[in-house]
Protein backbone atom coordinates (compact mmCIF):
# COMPACT_ATOMS: atom_id res chain seq x y z
CA UNK A 1 0.00 0.00 0.00
CA UNK A 2 2.84 2.36 0.86
CA UNK A 3 4.58 1.75 -2.49
CA UNK A 4 1.32 2.43 -4.32
CA UNK A 5 0.85 5.76 -2.54
CA UNK A 6 4.45 6.81 -3.27
CA UNK A 7 3.93 6.00 -6.97
CA UNK A 8 0.71 8.05 -7.07
CA UNK A 9 2.46 11.00 -5.45
CA UNK A 10 5.32 10.80 -8.02
CA UNK A 11 2.79 10.83 -10.86
CA UNK A 12 0.98 13.84 -9.39
CA UNK A 13 -2.25 11.93 -8.84
CA UNK A 14 -4.73 12.81 -6.09
CA UNK A 15 -5.05 10.30 -3.22
CA UNK A 16 -8.50 8.71 -2.86
CA UNK A 17 -10.34 10.11 0.16
CA UNK A 18 -10.73 6.69 1.80
CA UNK A 19 -7.08 5.76 1.45
CA UNK A 20 -5.93 7.57 4.59
CA UNK A 21 -7.76 7.15 7.89
CA UNK A 22 -7.73 9.36 10.94
CA UNK A 23 -5.60 7.79 13.71
CA UNK A 24 -7.43 7.65 17.05
CA UNK A 25 -5.44 7.52 20.32
CA UNK A 26 -5.26 4.12 21.97
CA UNK A 27 -7.57 3.53 24.91
CA UNK A 28 -6.30 2.68 28.39
CA UNK A 29 -7.36 -0.96 27.90
CA UNK A 30 -5.34 -1.20 24.69
CA UNK A 31 -2.11 -0.05 26.36
CA UNK A 32 -0.14 -2.97 27.77
CA UNK A 33 0.99 -2.20 31.30
CA UNK A 34 4.47 -3.26 32.44
CA UNK A 35 4.50 -6.62 34.21
CA UNK A 36 4.91 -6.37 37.99
CA UNK A 37 4.44 -10.05 38.92
CA UNK A 38 5.92 -13.22 37.46
CA UNK A 39 5.61 -16.84 38.56
CA UNK A 40 7.94 -19.51 37.13
CA UNK A 41 7.14 -23.04 38.26
CA UNK A 42 9.31 -25.22 36.01
CA UNK A 43 12.46 -24.89 33.85
CA UNK A 44 10.45 -24.67 30.62
CA UNK A 45 8.82 -21.46 31.89
CA UNK A 46 12.12 -19.80 32.78
CA UNK A 47 12.43 -16.64 30.61
CA UNK A 48 15.48 -15.51 28.66
CA UNK A 49 15.11 -12.11 30.29
CA UNK A 50 13.12 -10.73 33.23
CA UNK A 51 11.07 -7.51 32.85
CA UNK A 52 12.77 -4.66 34.69
CA UNK A 53 9.37 -3.59 36.06
CA UNK A 54 8.95 -6.73 38.23
CA UNK A 55 8.04 -6.14 41.86
CA UNK A 56 7.22 -9.75 42.77
CA UNK A 57 9.11 -12.76 41.41
CA UNK A 58 8.55 -16.43 42.16
CA UNK A 59 10.89 -19.06 40.67
CA UNK A 60 10.33 -22.56 42.06
CA UNK A 61 11.36 -26.09 41.10
CA UNK A 62 13.86 -24.92 38.50
CA UNK A 63 16.97 -26.57 40.01
CA UNK A 64 18.71 -23.20 40.32
CA UNK A 65 22.25 -23.49 41.67
CA UNK A 66 22.80 -19.76 42.06
CA UNK A 67 20.92 -16.49 42.23
CA UNK A 68 20.99 -15.21 38.65
CA UNK A 69 22.58 -11.77 38.01
CA UNK A 70 19.42 -10.97 36.00
CA UNK A 71 17.36 -11.31 39.18
CA UNK A 72 19.80 -9.20 41.19
CA UNK A 73 19.53 -6.48 38.52
CA UNK A 74 15.76 -6.01 39.04
CA UNK A 75 15.62 -2.55 40.67
CA UNK A 76 11.97 -2.61 41.80
CA UNK A 77 11.86 -6.10 43.30
CA UNK A 78 10.02 -6.20 46.64
CA UNK A 79 9.10 -9.88 47.02
CA UNK A 80 11.42 -12.71 45.96
CA UNK A 81 10.58 -16.40 46.26
CA UNK A 82 13.35 -18.79 45.14
CA UNK A 83 12.18 -21.74 47.22
CA UNK A 84 12.50 -25.37 46.12
CA UNK A 85 15.77 -25.03 44.22
CA UNK A 86 19.39 -26.05 44.88
CA UNK A 87 20.97 -22.72 45.85
CA UNK A 88 24.00 -23.23 48.19
CA UNK A 89 24.75 -19.58 49.00
CA UNK A 90 23.72 -15.98 48.39
CA UNK A 91 26.22 -13.61 46.66
CA UNK A 92 27.20 -10.22 48.07
CA UNK A 93 25.67 -8.57 44.99
CA UNK A 94 22.29 -9.59 46.40
CA UNK A 95 22.52 -6.47 48.54
CA UNK A 96 21.66 -4.39 45.45
CA UNK A 97 18.00 -5.31 45.91
CA UNK A 98 17.42 -2.33 48.21
CA UNK A 99 13.61 -2.46 47.90
CA UNK A 100 13.31 -6.11 48.90
CA UNK A 101 11.14 -6.67 51.98
CA UNK A 102 10.19 -10.35 51.66
CA UNK A 103 12.57 -13.19 50.82
CA UNK A 104 11.87 -16.93 50.63
CA UNK A 105 14.86 -19.23 50.17
CA UNK A 106 13.28 -22.27 51.80
CA UNK A 107 13.98 -25.78 50.54
CA UNK A 108 17.43 -25.03 49.15
CA UNK A 109 20.96 -26.11 50.11
CA UNK A 110 22.10 -23.20 52.28
CA UNK A 111 24.64 -24.19 54.92
CA UNK A 112 25.14 -20.70 56.37
CA UNK A 113 22.84 -17.80 57.16
CA UNK A 114 23.26 -15.31 54.25
CA UNK A 115 25.61 -12.70 55.73
CA UNK A 116 24.68 -10.23 52.99
CA UNK A 117 21.31 -9.78 54.71
CA UNK A 118 23.19 -8.23 57.65
CA UNK A 119 26.00 -6.42 55.82
CA UNK A 120 23.94 -4.54 53.22
CA UNK A 121 20.96 -2.17 53.19
CA UNK A 122 18.74 -5.25 53.26
CA UNK A 123 19.09 -5.21 57.04
CA UNK A 124 16.84 -2.14 57.00
CA UNK A 125 14.33 -3.18 54.33
CA UNK A 126 13.63 -6.84 55.12
CA UNK A 127 10.43 -7.64 56.98
CA UNK A 128 10.01 -11.38 56.35
CA UNK A 129 12.76 -14.04 55.99
CA UNK A 130 11.98 -17.68 55.23
CA UNK A 131 14.97 -20.06 55.27
CA UNK A 132 13.26 -23.26 56.41
CA UNK A 133 14.33 -26.69 55.14
CA UNK A 134 17.99 -25.88 54.56
CA UNK A 135 21.22 -27.07 56.21
CA UNK A 136 22.08 -23.99 58.27
CA UNK A 137 24.13 -24.91 61.33
CA UNK A 138 24.58 -21.58 63.09
CA UNK A 139 23.35 -17.99 63.15
CA UNK A 140 25.54 -14.84 63.24
CA UNK A 141 26.09 -13.16 66.59
CA UNK A 142 24.80 -9.81 65.25
CA UNK A 143 21.25 -10.85 64.28
CA UNK A 144 19.96 -7.73 66.02
CA UNK A 145 20.89 -5.72 62.91
CA UNK A 146 17.67 -7.03 61.31
CA UNK A 147 15.69 -4.39 63.21
CA UNK A 148 12.61 -4.42 60.93
CA UNK A 149 12.20 -8.18 60.51
CA UNK A 150 8.72 -9.16 61.68
CA UNK A 151 8.80 -12.86 60.77
CA UNK A 152 11.77 -15.27 60.84
CA UNK A 153 11.32 -18.88 59.75
CA UNK A 154 14.23 -21.29 60.28
CA UNK A 155 12.31 -24.54 60.72
CA UNK A 156 14.04 -27.79 59.73
CA UNK A 157 17.69 -26.77 59.84
CA UNK A 158 20.67 -27.94 61.89
CA UNK A 159 20.97 -25.01 64.31
CA UNK A 160 22.40 -25.99 67.69
CA UNK A 161 22.42 -22.66 69.51
CA UNK A 162 20.62 -19.32 69.19
CA UNK A 163 22.58 -16.07 69.59
CA UNK A 164 21.20 -13.85 72.33
CA UNK A 165 21.08 -10.97 69.84
CA UNK A 166 17.96 -12.55 68.32
CA UNK A 167 16.04 -11.23 71.32
CA UNK A 168 17.03 -7.68 70.34
CA UNK A 169 15.46 -7.74 66.88
CA UNK A 170 13.15 -4.85 67.60
CA UNK A 171 10.21 -5.73 65.31
CA UNK A 172 10.35 -9.51 65.64
CA UNK A 173 6.91 -10.98 66.35
CA UNK A 174 6.89 -14.42 64.72
CA UNK A 175 9.74 -16.90 65.05
CA UNK A 176 9.76 -20.51 63.84
CA UNK A 177 12.64 -22.77 64.94
CA UNK A 178 11.11 -26.25 65.06
CA UNK A 179 13.02 -29.37 64.03
CA UNK A 180 16.51 -28.08 64.71
CA UNK A 181 19.14 -29.27 67.20
CA UNK A 182 18.69 -26.67 69.93
CA UNK A 183 19.77 -27.76 73.41
CA UNK A 184 18.42 -24.66 75.18
CA UNK A 185 17.13 -21.14 74.47
CA UNK A 186 18.79 -17.83 75.41
CA UNK A 187 17.42 -16.62 78.73
CA UNK A 188 17.05 -13.05 77.46
CA UNK A 189 14.05 -14.26 75.41
CA UNK A 190 12.12 -14.42 78.68
CA UNK A 191 12.25 -10.62 78.84
CA UNK A 192 10.00 -10.11 75.80
CA UNK A 193 6.67 -11.40 74.50
CA UNK A 194 6.42 -12.70 70.93
CA UNK A 195 3.34 -13.02 68.76
CA UNK A 196 3.88 -16.55 67.45
CA UNK A 197 6.68 -18.92 68.45
CA UNK A 198 7.49 -22.51 67.50
CA UNK A 199 10.48 -24.23 69.12
CA UNK A 200 9.02 -27.73 69.06
CA UNK A 201 10.93 -30.89 68.12
CA UNK A 202 14.40 -29.86 69.24
CA UNK A 203 17.02 -31.68 71.34
CA UNK A 204 16.44 -29.79 74.57
CA UNK A 205 18.57 -30.84 77.54
CA UNK A 206 17.76 -31.19 81.23
CA UNK A 207 21.18 -30.12 82.47
CA UNK A 208 24.41 -28.58 81.24
CA UNK A 209 28.02 -29.28 82.04
CA UNK A 210 29.55 -27.43 84.98
CA UNK A 211 29.32 -23.70 84.37
CA UNK A 212 31.46 -22.42 87.25
CA UNK A 213 31.12 -21.90 90.99
CA UNK A 214 27.80 -20.07 90.83
CA UNK A 215 29.35 -17.13 92.71
CA UNK A 216 29.73 -13.57 91.48
CA UNK A 217 33.29 -12.32 91.03
CA UNK A 218 34.80 -8.85 90.86
CA UNK A 219 34.76 -7.54 87.24
CA UNK A 220 38.17 -6.99 85.65
CA UNK A 221 39.17 -3.75 83.93
CA UNK A 222 38.74 -5.60 80.64
CA UNK A 223 35.15 -6.42 81.54
CA UNK A 224 34.36 -2.85 82.65
CA UNK A 225 35.67 -1.54 79.32
CA UNK A 226 33.71 -4.15 77.37
CA UNK A 227 30.51 -3.24 79.23
CA UNK A 228 30.94 0.40 78.20
CA UNK A 229 31.47 -0.55 74.54
CA UNK A 230 28.34 -2.72 74.54
CA UNK A 231 26.13 -0.34 76.55
CA UNK A 232 27.09 2.71 74.51
CA UNK A 233 26.95 0.71 71.24
CA UNK A 234 30.36 2.03 70.29
CA UNK A 235 31.19 1.05 66.72
CA UNK A 236 34.57 -0.58 66.16
CA UNK A 237 36.46 -2.27 63.34
CA UNK A 238 39.43 -4.63 63.06
CA UNK A 239 41.63 -1.53 62.80
CA UNK A 240 40.38 -0.12 66.11
CA UNK A 241 40.80 -3.20 68.32
CA UNK A 242 43.08 -6.21 68.46
CA UNK A 243 41.83 -9.72 67.74
CA UNK A 244 41.69 -10.67 71.43
CA UNK A 245 39.50 -7.68 72.33
CA UNK A 246 37.09 -8.29 69.46
CA UNK A 247 36.82 -11.96 70.41
CA UNK A 248 36.13 -10.96 74.02
CA UNK A 249 33.32 -8.58 73.00
CA UNK A 250 31.67 -11.31 70.93
CA UNK A 251 31.38 -13.44 74.07
CA UNK A 252 28.90 -11.02 75.63
CA UNK A 253 25.76 -12.38 77.27
CA UNK A 254 22.78 -10.47 78.62
CA UNK A 255 21.09 -10.47 81.98
CA UNK A 256 17.28 -10.41 82.15
CA UNK A 257 17.62 -6.73 83.08
CA UNK A 258 19.25 -6.14 79.69
CA UNK A 259 22.75 -5.38 80.95
CA UNK A 260 25.75 -7.11 79.33
CA UNK A 261 27.39 -9.99 81.19
CA UNK A 262 30.90 -11.37 80.97
CA UNK A 263 32.89 -13.66 83.28
CA UNK A 264 31.89 -11.98 86.56
CA UNK A 265 28.23 -13.02 86.11
CA UNK A 266 26.63 -16.35 86.90
CA UNK A 267 24.44 -18.57 84.73
CA UNK A 268 21.90 -21.28 85.34
CA UNK A 269 19.45 -23.42 83.42
CA UNK A 270 15.85 -22.45 84.05
CA UNK A 271 12.78 -24.21 82.66
CA UNK A 272 9.85 -22.02 81.67
CA UNK A 273 7.16 -21.56 79.09
CA UNK A 274 7.96 -19.14 76.29
CA UNK A 275 6.21 -15.76 76.61
CA UNK A 276 4.17 -15.60 73.39
CA UNK A 277 0.58 -15.07 72.28
CA UNK A 278 0.55 -18.23 70.16
CA UNK A 279 2.84 -21.09 71.13
CA UNK A 280 2.99 -24.31 69.12
CA UNK A 281 3.84 -26.28 72.26
CA UNK A 282 2.65 -26.07 75.86
CA UNK A 283 5.87 -27.59 77.25
CA UNK A 284 8.44 -25.74 79.30
CA UNK A 285 11.73 -25.06 77.55
CA UNK A 286 15.20 -24.87 79.12
CA UNK A 287 16.55 -21.31 79.13
CA UNK A 288 20.19 -20.52 79.83
CA UNK A 289 19.82 -17.45 82.04
CA UNK A 290 22.70 -15.07 82.81
CA UNK A 291 22.52 -12.92 85.96
CA UNK A 292 24.71 -9.85 86.34
CA UNK A 293 24.36 -9.10 90.05
CA UNK A 294 22.94 -10.26 93.38
CA UNK A 295 20.14 -7.74 93.00
CA UNK A 296 19.07 -9.33 89.70
CA UNK A 297 19.41 -12.78 91.24
CA UNK A 298 16.93 -11.82 93.97
CA UNK A 299 14.49 -10.52 91.35
CA UNK A 300 14.93 -13.68 89.27
CA UNK A 301 14.32 -15.98 92.26
CA UNK A 302 10.92 -14.31 92.74
CA UNK A 303 9.78 -15.16 89.21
Amino acid sequence: MLVKLVKMAAEGKVFPEKTLSVLAPASAKQIERPATKLCVECPSQYPMQFPKSLQELKVNNCSLRRVSPQIIALPNLCVLDLSCNSIPDVPNAFGQLVNLHTIDLSNNKLTCFPIVLLKSELRNSLVSINLKHNEIKALPHDMSKLQNVHSLNLNNNLIQCLPESIAFIRSLQNIFMSDNKLGYLPGILLSRTLGTADFSHNLFVDRLRDRGSGLFSVPTLMEWAARVVVNQRIHYTNEDLDVHSISYLKQVHYCLCGKPCFESSISQLHRSKLPSTINYSSEEYPFLVYICSKKCQQRFDKL
